[in-house]
């Protein structure tokens, strides 16, 4: 026990990641805030300046990835798996990715009137999002906030 005491001691683990996470989460919620501004806009002229936010938006969250990629390859120590960082950098791009591609549908299609079930849903993204921020803020210090962190996945899990 003593042996890893110390080799916690000399071998610092690189925590770079986490400011990085937290930055991919604050980008995922200004994509669904946008995302459930665009699903409560039903005039068409509104809706464009709008679906160009959320494309800049997606491209923030594009280089917070990029940059979490970056530093994966340059850290020899992480502060855990690099495939679950690497899981994690991913999903949050997925997500941001799957909101551009649904307010470029909307600009696409241009329906006059947005179904009431997609403001819903828009919602619930917009939720999720922020149990996904408060996850990894509470990932820094993961044992102390373990319940925390439980909790906050039995929420995204709900919803």
């Amino acid at each position: 026990m003593k042996v890893d005491f110390l080799l916690k001691l000399f071998v610092p683990k690189d925590t770079s990641f986490f400011p990085l996470f937290e930055q991919d989460a604050k980008i995922l919620i200004k994509a669904s805030e946008l995302l459930k501004q665009l699903m409560a806009t039903n005039a068409i002229e509104q809706r464009e300046p709008i679906i160009k936010q959320i494309k800049a938006v997606e491209h923030e969250g594009d280089e917070i990835t990029h940059q979490i990629y970056k530093q994966l390859n340059k850290s020899f120590i992480t502060p855990f798996d690099r495939e679950d960082i690497q899981t994690i950098a991913s999903s949050m791009d997925n997500v941001t990715d799957y909101i551009n591609g649904t307010s470029q549908r909307i600009q696409l299609y241009k329906p006059k009137k947005i179904n009431p079930v997609f403001i819903e849903f828009a919602e619930i993204i917009f939720l999720a999002a922020k149990e996904i921020e408060f996850s990894l803020i509470n990932l820094k210090d993961a044992g102390k906030n373990k319940e925390k962190i439980l909790e906050a996945c039995i929420n995204l899990n709900t919803l």
